[in-house]
């Protein structure tokens, strides 16, 4: 019998017998050569899943992707889906969805800190934060799942999410931040922004947690008449995402 089943991925006891491709460099991969994988995959009939995306780090030895069937695979086909991939000394923003929001974050975040003390800087940081996430919002983001022609499942990646987008962008300027109330102002207006671009139920429901915790830094504010502003855009805000 066949080892790979068209309907559903193999078990992890299928993934344990599956070719290993390791990489011979340590670095960040840079690059994926999709097509040539899935062209790969169809002329030696494989099964392929990517355990690690562009922008993660790998160590010389270590996995970039595993092939099914095992049979038939050796070292040229190895050497052949090794080359899918380029590993680099640097991260790249070619493919990396991530590395783009994480410049930015961090910047927003440096510029928050108590020896840089510039919060225009992070507010402008935020603006562009917010147009990032708008037209992934508005965007059909990648399946994880990659079929050929004749509908039979071919390469198994892991695409970046929105959930891991909004967390790269709001996780660090909110807990930097959370004692500005223009910060956590400009935060929930942003996040505000986002709702007409919305159009999966996830993708609403990971702005609503955010929303919350990003609410919950509000007793942070020192004054009163700030912390009463600022609770009525979370108000606003969450208001907005869950009546939508």
């Amino acid at each position: 019998p066949h080892e790979i089943e068209d309907a559903a991925p193999p078990s992890a006891e299928h993934w344990e017998r599956a070719q290993l491709v390791a990489s011979l460099d340590s670095g960040y991969i840079q690059r994926v050569d999709e097509k040539q994988l899935m062209r790969l995959a169809e002329e030696h009939d494989l099964l392929i899943r990517m355990d690690s995306r562009p922008g993660d780090f790998v160590a010389d030895g270590a996995p970039l992707l595993k092939a099914l069937p095992v049979s038939g695979g050796g070292e040229e086909v190895e050497a052949l889906l090794r080359g899918c991939l380029v590993v680099g000394r640097h991260r790249t923003p070619h493919q990396d969805a991530l590395y783009a929001v994480q410049q930015l974050a961090e910047i927003a975040a440096h510029a928050l800190s108590p020896g840089i003390n510039e919060p225009f800087t992070a507010l402008k940081c935020i603006d562009w934060l917010g147009a990032c996430l708008r037209e992934v919002a508005g965007r059909d983001l990648p399946a994880a799942m990659r079929y050929d022609g004749n509908g039979r499942l071919r390469v198994i990646t892991r695409p970046v999410t929105f959930e891991a987008l909004v967390a790269t962008a709001l996780d660090q300027i909110r807990i930097y931040g959370a004692s500005n109330p223009d910060v956590l102002a400009k935060l929930f207006e942003t996040i505000a922004s986002l709702t007409p671009a919305l159009h999966r139920v996830n993708d609403r429901q990971v702005l609503i947690r955010h929303t919350r915790r990003i609410g919950d830094e509000i007793r942070q504010v020192a004054n009163e008449a700030d912390r009463e502003r600022i609770t009525a855009l979370y108000q606003k805000t969450l208001a907005a995402l869950t009546e939508g």
